[in-house]
């Protein structure tokens, strides 16, 4: 009766007593799926689609502005961001929860603290699993949504400490995107910058409600009881809708 190829469509429609044994047929990009009479609701001497909704999903365009949505400095010696974006809301960093791991902010050297008590084990995801880890949400205020372009960290460790960083992000809590992967920390008193100026190529953290990045410190011995890593100048950067 209907034939829908690559087009987008919405149909709900009632037949009566029909000689037509396929109701809607839709194709899109090759791929084809059916409604077929026998398989839809009966109403009286006929049948009836609620609803048949064709085309590919539709996906919005993100917007071009580019603003800052989370910006933690630590030189008050509070977790939360500075950032003063109307539209976004960066919550306060927290510790994962994890047994032996611990964060704290200092103001006189601006920077954020990670102390690891025990480093057993000590591989990124087992961390992330364990609540070894440091982590902020990014959302959209009032229904907007978050199309994420940029994250950057300065980092460091003192003597021994995990020596490895890995930096996820989630919008669900249990699908992991890896933003940073396995990256050296310096044993320096200065911090090295890392930078993703790249994120728009994640598709699945594109037009999210919310965006849970996850910093991990690993690697190093798994013996280790004094493990001290420190955090500055996080920032990410989004479009927001309107």
């Amino acid at each position: 009766m209907l034939t829908i190829t690559d087009s987008q469509a919405s149909v709900n429609f009632g037949v009566y007593q029909s000689a037509y044994p396929l109701l809607v047929r839709e194709t899109v990009n090759g791929v084809t799926r059916e409604a077929l009479r026998a398989d839809m609701p009966t109403r009286g001497n006929g049948n009836s689609v609620p609803l048949f909704v064709a085309g590919p999903p539709y996906v919005p365009t993100p917007p071009s502005t580019v603003v800052t949505v989370a910006d933690y400095k630590f030189t008050s010696g509070s977790l939360t961001s500075s950032d003063t974006h109307e539209q976004s809301l960066a919550g306060s960093i927290s510790s994962g929860g994890g047994s032996g791991y611990s964060i704290s902010a200092t103001a006189l050297t601006g920077r954020l603290r990670a102390t690891t008590t025990n480093n057993n084990p000590n591989s990124a995801d087992a961390k992330v699993a364990n609540g070894q880890h440091t982590k902020f949400t990014v959302s959209g205020v009032a229904g907007r949504r978050l199309y994420p372009k940029s994250m950057q960290l300065g980092i460091r460790r003192e003597g021994s400490s995990p020596d490895r960083l890995t930096v996820y992000a989630t919008t669900n809590g249990s699908t992991f995107e890896v933003l940073m992967d396995n990256v050296a920390v310096p044993s320096t008193s200065a911090f090295q910058n890392i930078l993703n100026n790249n994120l728009a190529s994640f598709p699945a953290l594109q037009n999210a409600a919310s965006i849970t990045l996850v910093i991990v410190f690993h690697g190093g011995s798994t013996g280790l009881t004094n493990g001290r890593n420190d955090i500055d100048n996080v920032l990410v950067t989004s479009a927001v809708t309107d």
